[in-house]
């Protein structure tokens, strides 16, 4: 450690930065958890965060142990978590955003057998056999197969990388920028800890600088929870607003509660008799009326002024049902519709089922629905074309937690109706050029009046 009053200070930024490491992963990783506890992309998601706040803890521990024993247990604790680290995140991005159903048991337990070996190698002195302790932390000492863990984490490293860049490039909207803050947190964080932590301790036995590898995982909890807030990254941002709503509605009314108390010790009695007891009391129960209404008026002004930007809302969903008739493609379309539902009706977890996606086994239940119908607390909309099932629509919760008002399903059932047509009128158009591109050019204009002729007999034109 440094000497005198400038290494304390350096000593005092370390401990705060290491904490606030810890603390922004740890509180991500919670709100994404308690999201939804049984979606496994969640639980992924907030299993990474967790082995980066266990591989900084016990990063730290290794760099401020005096003890050979320990500083030696915790530099092999090191490699454990970053092992487990790798296999998670490799899971993590076959999976998202889609939650992709062919990952099988047998392709998760293929991936963690190198994990496995990694963490039973440790236990020997094969990769790391024993620690130098300095002044400023921990060297390592590595051992004969210490090539094996870093072929193990570059190539699980590449790989997850090259596969959410394959997947964002494929994508679009909403979805294509999730991805992009993704691969964009985690490149930067891990590129860095990889350089400070494995490349230069491996390559030329330079450690001082992994004492500090684990500051890049800032970038990370900023990005991810700039991508959470921006671009409903993990669809959290109910969460988060309404903790922000809470802590804010209790900082207001604890404060009043505050300044009621010191009015009556300067004001009526410095002692706690029967009139401060009265008080406590009364406050108590309009607390108890008004809460609830303090924390949406926090919850819906902060989300509509700080972040979405105030609107005038039935004008506005109107807009949008009429702009979607004039869509013939099928990103404006969806791009459209998530609009309504992010910026506009401002709800969770929106999803929206196209024609291919209906034979799915959990919508087997809302096919004959004709009507805007609630089930649980979500809300179902079928976008029909008289007897036929263009798609689905599924809307979580208000992020407010208002209720659907009459006014709400009104213009939801005319959302509905006009995302049938303007799908319907997209597979028109599908259908139209696929068959003209099986004819000669010269018959073309004579195949158009026959086909739009057979459309109007089959009363699929309107």
């Amino acid at each position: 450690m440094l000497e005198g009053r400038g290494g304390v200070e350096m000593d005092l930024l370390y401990y705060i930065a290491t904490v606030i490491v810890v603390v922004l992963n740890l509180v991500i990783g919670i709100f994404v958890l308690l999201k939804d506890r049984k979606n496994i992309i969640n639980r992924l998601f907030a299993a990474i965060e967790l082995f980066i706040v266990l591989w900084v803890a016990v990063n730290f521990f290794a760099d401020n142990s005096k003890a050979y024993y320990f500083a030696l247990l915790w530099a092999k604790l090191t490699f454990v978590t970053t092992s487990s680290f790798a296999w998670l995140l490799m899971w993590f991005v076959l999976i998202f955003p889609n939650n992709e159903k062919d990952i099988s048991l047998r392709k998760i337990l293929f991936l963690l057998f190198p994990n496995i070996l990694i963490c039973l190698l440790m236990m020997t002195d094969l990769i790391v056999s024993g620690v130098s302790i300095q002044d400023w932390g921990v060297n390592v000492i590595f051992g004969k197969m210490h090539i094996i863990f870093a072929i193990y984490f570059v190539l699980y490293i590449i790989l997850a990388l090259s596969i959410l860049i394959f997947k964002g490039i494929n994508s679009v909207g909403r979805l294509r920028m999730q991805l992009f803050y993704i691969v964009l947190g985690l490149s930067a964080s891990i590129i860095i800890a990889t350089v400070t932590n494995l490349i230069l301790p491996m390559s030329i036995n330079y450690f001082y600088l992994s004492k500090y590898g684990h500051y890049s995982f800032i970038l990370f909890a900023a990005i991810s929870a700039y991508a959470i807030t921006k671009h409903h990254l993990m669809d959290i941002n109910v969460i988060i607003s309404r903790a922000v709503a809470e802590l804010l509605s209790a900082i207001v009314l604890g404060s009043i509660y505050v300044g009621l108390a010191l009015s009556h010790v300067n004001y009526i009695s410095p002692n706690i008799g029967v009139s401060f007891v009265i008080m406590t009391v009364l406050y108590g129960i309009l607390i108890g009326q008004i809460h609830q209404r303090v924390r949406l008026f926090f919850q819906t002004t902060a989300d509509k002024v700080f972040l979405k930007g105030k609107y005038n809302y039935y004008k506005e969903l109107s807009d949008i049902s009429s702009q979607l008739i004039r869509s013939l493609s099928i990103d404006n379309i969806i791009q459209t519709l998530h609009k309504a539902f992010y910026e506009v009706i401002e709800v969770s977890n929106p999803r929206i089922y196209l024609s291919d996606d209906l034979g799915q086994l959990e919508l087997k239940g809302y096919l004959g629905l004709r009507e805007p119908s609630f089930q649980d607390k979500e809300l179902i909309l079928p976008c029909r074309l008289e007897a036929r099932l263009i798609a689905l629509i599924i809307l979580g919760p208000k992020l407010s937690e208002d209720p659907y008002t009459d006014e709400d399903l009104r213009l939801l059932r005319n959302l509905a109706n006009q995302t049938a047509v303007a799908l319907d009128h997209h597979r028109m158009y599908e259908e139209k050029f696929k068959y003209l591109r099986q004819i000669p050019q010269q018959k073309q204009m004579k195949a158009i009046r026959k086909w739009w002729d057979d459309k109007a007999r089959n009363n699929e034109l309107f």
